[in-house]
């Protein structure tokens, strides 16, 4: 009996249930020491956090120690609740959170930075984007803040439990499908966001980052991309991420067809982040590829888990 209980609560549905219930555990407690915080300092008006939607961007002092203390938090109970749900449901030693992380990591960070400046110079070309004034270097890190937080926390829900699990039984290119499309629904509902941002998304970020995944076998290369893009977006250009207006160190202004500069939903939605990330995510794809990452179909046995790093 117990060793039916141990297999059905270690089948890919649950353990993807249960693996979610850890990281939103790491939501609740973040609200929860959030909120003895406010109560500490008296802050009324917190600014808008990853999850949160907030009620002050002022850059002041206290604004951007919270919004720190918050992607800090956010973080570390984030990969604290990621390791354990690993150590006590699968048995394993979490190698895909392991250190060293920086190289990868940084590399992540320069590869998303640079997409997004490129794409900004190209559109600039284009005569469509163009940079309106230069705002005060404190604008830019309340977003950096929620940026760092969203990276971390997206990825370990998405790659780290959806396609690495979903992965073990379908494949990596099945899985790759499916947690790319998931990406791109999740966003669908932001402002501005019309089929085409939704595809695009998809297509550019969540196939990218999965194939990040896939390449190095670790989250660190996925978080950094993913950190940068929208902190080149957001923190740095001040244009809408995902949608989403933020004040960046940079006013920035994309006027144009929408099919080149996403409209309204900013960026991610443009032909030209498409295209990028998708060459992107396709040199990843083939690298892996050659490497022999590509995990095949196994619905009714779990394949042996590829080795990290």
């Amino acid at each position: 009996m117990r060793e039916r209980v141990l297999k059905l609560v270690r089948s890919v549905p649950l353990r993807i249930v249960i693996g979610i219930a850890f990281l939103v555990g790491a939501v609740v407690a973040r609200e929860i020491l959030l909120g003895f915080l406010r109560m500490a300092t008296g802050i009324r008006r917190p600014p808008p956090l990853w999850l949160t939607s907030g009620t002050s961007a002022a850059a002041d002092a206290s604004n951007i120690a919270y919004a720190w203390v918050g992607a800090a938090l956010m973080i570390a109970l984030g990969l604290g609740a990621y390791r354990l749900f690993v150590k006590l449901l699968e048995k394993r030693q979490p190698g895909e959170v392991a250190r060293p992380f920086a190289k990868e990591l940084l590399l992540g960070v320069f590869l998303g930075l640079g997409i997004v400046f490129a794409i900004a110079g190209v559109l600039a070309l284009g005569g469509v984007f163009r940079v309106v004034c230069f705002s005060s270097w404190r604008a830019a890190l309340i977003p950096l803040g929620a940026a760092a937080t969203a990276a971390v926390m997206e990825e370990l829900i998405l790659r780290g439990l959806l396609f690495r699990i979903l992965e073990e039984r379908l494949g990596s290119w099945l899985a790759l499908s499916l947690t790319a499309l998931l990406f791109g629904a999740l966003h669908a509902s932001n402002p501005g966001a019309t089929a085409w941002s939704t595809l695009a998304v998809a297509l550019s970020g969540g196939v990218t980052l999965g194939a990040a995944f896939i390449l190095t076998r670790r989250l660190w290369l996925a978080m950094g991309i993913h950190f940068g893009v929208n902190a080149a977006q957001g923190a740095i250009l001040g244009i809408p991420v995902s949608g989403r207006e933020t004040l960046g160190w940079l006013r920035s202004e994309l006027a144009g067809h929408p099919l080149w500069t996403g409209g309204s939903f900013g960026l991610e939605g443009s032909l030209v982040t498409l295209l990028l990330g998708a060459l992107l995510g396709g040199v990843f794809l083939m690298l892996a590829w050659r490497d022999g990452r590509i995990r095949r179909m196994s619905l009714f046995k779990r394949t042996p888990a590829l080795p990290l790093g």
